[in-house]
């Protein structure tokens, strides 16, 4: 992997890195910082295209969708984040740590 420019430069997330890698990553990076986060299961009684992840800090709650390289968003997904962001919350498409870096 490339050296980074600078200290707080984040590398993009190679294309071959899976979901669920890319979900632990995440959920390692954030907890490191002091959120809390749940991995919401998709099943028959989940809200229809729920995000993979909640992250709670500080009365703060973001909704992260995890994609793999490239894959856009599902009509569901997207109706989702939509919801969400009608009722004021936070919503993320997380394709790598560079996405949630700032948090």
């Amino acid at each position: 992997m490339e050296a980074c420019a600078t200290l707080f430069e984040v590398p993009p997330a190679p294309p071959e890195l899976a979901r669920k890698e890319l979900r632990l990553m995440v959920t390692r990076f954030l907890q490191s910082r002091g959120w809390l986060v749940m991995h919401n299961v998709r099943n028959q009684t989940a809200y229809p295209g729920m995000a993979k992840l909640t992250a709670i800090r500080g009365g703060r709650v973001i909704w992260l969708d995890i994609k793999a390289h490239g894959a856009p968003p599902t009509p569901l997904e997207l109706s989702f984040a939509s919801l969400i962001m009608d009722h004021d919350g936070e919503h993320r498409v997380v394709r790598g740590l560079r996405d949630v870096i700032d948090l």
